[in-house]
Order: structure tokens, then C-alpha cells, then sequence
């Protein structure tokens, strides 16, 4: 079980049961038009029980649907790479208790045709072969609406418990269709003379990586008095001014010479609980740029390998493990604060998450 940051406005209950999209109202990814290139994304979720009794939660009747640009509800086939389970497989939610699980998006160019293939996990680390995934094809740059729908099994069934390891027979569920409010959700194209621009709104966003060759030694154990900087560029194309936050905004993630989004570890810092304070809060008049930036640098495991640390910029950190020498691909996402400090006017606040092209940069030995 996890802590969980609700948002009234993305969440639907029902007997008890409570359902949301744990991400800002706005999610932007961009689709690069190189027709051998993946794009991956992961969307937070919560599930609250307020019920008396253990829900039994089953990953795999968590399904996505989309409404399109064109207003038409899009709904997605399921794909199994294995034998159908006898029973379902998923987690026991106790009284009171929230379960954090995420949906892990992945889009790529099959026949000139943008599919997309998802999976319901309860680990940010996507496997390599999953059971089952839900399958969307024929997608197209655009706004697009997002929500998550649930519906519990209506006979009795065999339910494994992830949690416990005990396998129970469950009665049929009288839980009614669990559906979550339409979030907005955008695949547009990368823009800029490399194409490491994405524009949202009239706000563009650009991951950016002033040193592309990071040299690592032979016999160090820790590189961390050598960092690297990962910067994020924001510059305001609208005609108002936007404000935007540096704390606990940034996140990084990390992509393989193979096309495969890396797995991260998320640390927590040793300073305790903090907050944003005023000076984290940037104003951007018209035509204006701010820059926020992240320290990285490399350690090398004790099996040899290399692990990227990614120090945030709030209370925290991330790890992307067993890494070689070679050449990888990072990128930058901000992800706008739920509630953010009261500040001026609140119409000011720039709300969305948005994920920006992937940047290269090469490891190599001294």
C-alpha cells in the first residue's frame, strides 16, 4: 500500500470503492515521427477501499479507454501472450487503505500506423513479457481524452494475493462499473531544429544536456564529485504570464540504445519533510524562457556495472541500475504541482504534465 495525493476532481466512487488518475489534468507525450522509435509513458493510479472488508483487486480488468479527436470513444483489444490464468491475479486492498498502480503506455509505428499497447502493473518497472496487454492501433497526433474503467468479476472466482501469496475463492462482486472522469491527454509532435521541443498550449518545454559525453574511470566506486547538469527549458508563447515550480517537478527518465525505457528506483532524501518555498515559484512573462535543472552522475556498482543517480530537485532522487558503457537517451518531464502554495493569483499556475523529446548522451571510459 501506498500514501496517495487525492484529486476530487479525477476520481469516481462507487459501493465504497474509490478510483482516480493520480497525474494533473493535462498529459502531453511527444510521438516522433522516425517510424523505428518507442515512446513510452506511465500514468499514476489510486484505489481507495472504504469499505468494511479487503477488496480484491484485479490488475487486469483495469481497462483504458479513449475518446478521440473526432469525439469517438475508443476501445482497446486485449492481447494475452500466455495460456488464460484459472484464477486472477492481484492485490488485497484493506479497509482504509490505498493501492498505487500504474499504467505503462508504450507507442510504436507498426505499417506506418501509431499503435499503442498498455499494461495495468503494480510496479513502475515494466516487465519484459507481460501476461496481457491492451491494444489500441491506428492512433493520430491530437487532443485526446483519457479514463480508466473497472469493473469486478460477476461470478465467484479464484484470487490470488499478491500481498498475502494465499489464493481465496471470492464470491461475485456487487461492486457497480467503477469509471474515472476523462483527463486530457495530447500526442504531439516534436518541434525545434533537432526535434527536442514540445509545445503545449502555447508553452514550449525542451529537455536540454550541455555535456553529451559524460567520461567515467575504471576504478571508481563513486563519480559523485563529478556531476553532470540536466536542464529543462520552459518558455512562455502565450500572451499572459505563467507560473511554473522547480520543487519535486522534474522527472527523469532514461532510454537504452535498444529503444527500452529503463527501469528507476525513486530514493528519499535525508532532510526530512519540506515543502515549496516562494523562491521555488518562477513567474514567465510573454516571450520569456526559465530553466530548471537536475545534478547527475554516475556510480559504478559493485558487479562492475553503472548506475545513473539523479538528484531532484525536492526531497528525493533517482537510481537507473546496470548500466554499461555506451550510448543512451535521457528526457526531462514536468509534472505541475496537485495543490500548488498560494501565491498572487492562482489563474497564473501552469497545470499539466508534459513529457519532452528524448535528448542523446554517450558513456565512455577514461
Amino acid at each position: 500500500m501506498t500514501s496517495f495525493e487525492s484529486n476530487s476532481s479525477k476520481n469516481c466512487e462507487a459501493d465504497g470503492i474509490q478510483m482516480e488518475i493520480s497525474e494533473p489534468n493535462l498529459v502531453a507525450l511527444p510521438i516522433p515521427d522516425q517510424r523505428d522509435t518507442n515512446t513510452c509513458l506511465q500514468i499514476d493510479i489510486g484505489i481507495t477501499n472504504k469499505t468494511p472488508t479487503t477488496f480484491p483487486f484485479v490488475y487486469e480488468l483495469l481497462t483504458p479507454e479513449f475518446l478521440s479527436p473526432d469525439g469517438q470513444v475508443l476501445h482497446p483489444q486485449k492481447l494475452i501472450n500466455t495460456q488464460p490464468p484459472s484464477r486472477y491475479n492481484g492485490m488485497g486492498i484493506p479497509y482504509q487503505k490505498t493501492l498505487g498502480c500504474y499504467l505503462i503506455a508504450k507507442f510504436c509505428w507498426q505499417n506506418n500506423l501509431l499503435q499503442l499497447q498498455a499494461t495495468i502493473l503494480h510496479s513502475s518497472k515494466p516487465p519484459i513479457n507481460p501476461n496481457y496487454f491492451w491494444f489500441f492501433e491506428a492512433l493520430q497526433l491530437g487532443a485526446y481524452k483519457l479514463k480508466l474503467t473497472y469493473l469486478s468479476p460477476q461470478e465467484e472466482f479464484l484470487f490470488f494475493d499478491a500481498h498475502t501469496g494465499e489464493i481465496t475463492s471470492i464470491q461475485a462482486s456487487v461492486t457497480s462499473l467503477l469509471a474515472t472522469p476523462w483527463v486530457n491527454f495530447q500526442l504531439v509532435e516534436p518541434m525545434g531544429s533537432n526535434h527536442n521541443q514540445v509545445q503545449v498550449n502555447n508553452v514550449c518545454f525542451e529537455t536540454v544536456v550541455p555535456e553529451q559525453i559524460w567520461t567515467i574511470s575504471h576504478s571508481q566506486l563513486s563519480d559523485a564529485g563529478s556531476s553532470v547538469q540536466i536542464g529543462l527549458r520552459i518558455t512562455n508563447n502565450t500572451s499572459i504570464s505563467q507560473c511554473f515550480c522547480s520543487f519535486t517537478t522534474l522527472i527523469p527518465a532514461l532510454m537504452g540504445a535498444d529503444g527500452c525505457i529503463l527501469g528507476q528506483n525513486l530514493g528519499a532524501g535525508s532532510t526530512g519533510w519540506v515543502g515549496p518555498g516562494e523562491s521555488d515559484y518562477h513567474l514567465v512573462e510573454p516571450g520569456k524562457s526559465v530553466m530548471f535543472f537536475v545534478s547527475a552522475h554516475i556510480e559504478r556498482q559493485t558487479d562492475g556495472l553503472l548506475s545513473l543517480i539523479v538528484r531532484g530537485t525536492g526531497r528525493g532522487y533517482w537510481s537507473f541500475n546496470s548500466l554499461e558503457l555506451g550510448i543512451y537517451q535521457v528526457r526531462l518531464a514536468y509534472r505541475s504541482l496537485t495543490n500548488p502554495l498560494d501565491i498572487g493569483s492562482l489563474e497564473d499556475f501552469w497545470r499539466g504534465m508534459v513529457h519532452t523529446p528524448f535528448v542523446e548522451f554517450c558513456l565512455v571510459q577514461a
